[in-house]
Parts: C-alpha cells; structure tokens; sequence
C-alpha cells in the first residue's frame, strides 16, 4: 500500500504480491489480516495449485516441477514479491534434511527469481532444540535453506515482554550493521466487522542479534557451547530422517563445527550410524534416536 517503513525511514514503494500458504486458509484467516494491517488486496493474490488446460487441477504446487508455471503467473500479474509459507511445503518430494537435494531443487527458483528481479520470501519453522549459540541453526531441515538465502530474520518474542523481535541472523545483501526491529501485536476490526491482529512497530532499534537473543533463552544447565551448537545442527539435519554420513560431515564443516565436536554431539545425542547396503555399494546413514522427541513451532 505504499506506506512508510518502520523509524521514518521512507515510504516504501508499492508492489504486486503472490502469496502460498499451505496451513492458514485465505478467506478465514490471511485476508482478515490483511484488512486489518491496510493492505490493498487488489494487488495481492493467492496460489497453491496448479492451472492446467485452464482448469484448477489437484495437483499440489511444486517447486521441484511448476517454476515455469510462477514465471508465468509472476509475467502475467506483475508480481515483485512471492511469499511461500511455509517453504519446504512446496517442495515436493525433496527431502528437507538433505542439502544436496535442497540445493538442487532450489537453483531454478534462484536463477528465475534472479532474471525476473522479484523478491522471494520463504518462511520456515524452528525447532525448539535448546543450547547452541548459532540461531541458523534453529531453521528446521538442512543448512542449505539458511546457506541459499541471501537474508535471514528471526522472529522471537522478547524474554519478560509483550514484544516481539525481528532480527537478523543473516544479512548478504542489507548494509553490515543492520539493526533488529521490535513490534507488539494488537487486535483491530476490520471493515467486515471480524477481529483481527495486526501489528505496531515500535520506534528505535534492537541492538541484540539472534545468536544473542536465542542464547539469552538458554538455562546455564543445557549448554552454549560448541557441543551444544552441534547437537542443534545434528538435530535439525537428522529430524526428518536418516542422512548420509559424509554428507552430514560436509554440511557441519560448511557451518563452521568441527569433526571431533560432530563426533562429540553424535555420542550425547546417541545418534546411530548403519549401512544402508551390503558389499562396496553400501553407504553410512545417520539416524537420531527414537527417545529423542524433538518438537517446532
């Protein structure tokens, strides 16, 4: 709607927005909410399927098989911002835990995105593994997801406070000492008479960043060192299934911990190491043990 961005910093200008969502219904739940933040619904529409010959098929949309299809509906609404919710819902059957695969489904939507200047925004749960200090981490499924974005926000509500924080975990793109913002949620009728929340930012800064603010969460008992960082990587890579060994390796050399602290983390967590075949042609896989009940939000 072309307004202005948080601290006074400008207006914004005014852009065409996609949006999936695979968990909120559009009627009953987005559209509310987006009467209530002023949003001009004109330039704002909604996908999840896939036309074809015309007509709504079943088919689920897929960004391993239907880029050509939101090149397309981007072409023709003039879209500048698609916004997937949750991301690794419109991935197929690509396995979310496994880098290589996630890499590899990701790079046509990059390059795409990238030809046609529009924005992508993919949203994803954390988990709620405790200890580490690298708020990366916390994204469920592989490193690839958080290594391929050029940004990444956390959102977390501020310990002892209504508010909640937006802050960077990661920034390629903003300028080198981008600063977190802070919001608080409130409750406003929109012009259909439904209640619905909305935000307000607040003035100022966050200073903190999200390695910080995850690490304050932690109790002094579970942990915030570079073990307690592995296990969190261990466990995000590990929660959808087992992983090759040596690509489990990789990806752990590729955020920074090392093979003695990965060997470390394997040990406490009880992680199982099996091969998956017979003979030469067998290979490693890692698996998490069953006792370990690990829940996101």
């Amino acid at each position: 709607n072309g307004g202005t961005w948080p601290n006074q910093e400008g207006q914004s200008p005014v852009g065409r927005v996609l949006m999936f969502s695979a968990e909120d219904d559009d009627a009953d739940t987005i559209r509310p909410r987006l009467d209530a933040a002023g949003a001009d619904v004109q330039k704002i529409f909604f996908a999840g399927v896939v036309e074809k010959r015309g007509e709504i098929s079943a088919i689920g949309f897929d960004l391993t098989k239907h880029v050509a299809v939101l090149e397309h509906e981007i072409a023709s609404r003039d879209i500048n911002v698609a916004i997937l919710d949750p991301f690794n819902a419109f991935l197929g059957t690509t396995k979310s835990h496994e880098a290589a695969q996630v890499r590899a489904a990701l790079l046509p939507l990059i390059e795409m995105a990238a030809r046609k200047r529009v924005a992508i925004i993919g949203i994803m749960h954390l988990n709620k593994v405790i200890g580490g200090s690298n708020a990366l981490h916390r994204v469920v499924g592989s490193g690839a997801f958080t290594a391929i974005a050029r940004s990444v926000y956390a959102v977390a509500r501020e310990k002892d406070s209504d508010r909640i924080l937006l802050v960077p975990a990661k920034s390629n793109l903003g300028r080198a000492a981008i600063k977190g913002l802070a919001f608080r949620i409130v409750e406003r009728t929109t012009v259909s008479a439904i209640k619905a929340p909305a935000i307000v930012w607040e003035p100022g800064e966050v200073s903190e960043t999200a390695d910080e603010i995850f690490a304050s969460a932690n109790s002094a008992d579970e942990g915030r060192g570079a073990r307690a960082e592995a296990e969190a990587f261990l466990i995000g890579e590990l929660r959808d299934g087992p992983v090759e060994s040596e690509i489990l390796s990789r990806d752990a050399h590729d955020v920074g911990i090392s093979e003695s602290t990965l060997k470390r983390a394997k040990r406490s967590l009880g992680v199982k190491a099996t091969k998956s075949k017979f003979g030469t042609e067998g290979k490693w896989v890692c698996s998490l043990s069953p006792s370990k009940e690990i829940k996101t939000a």
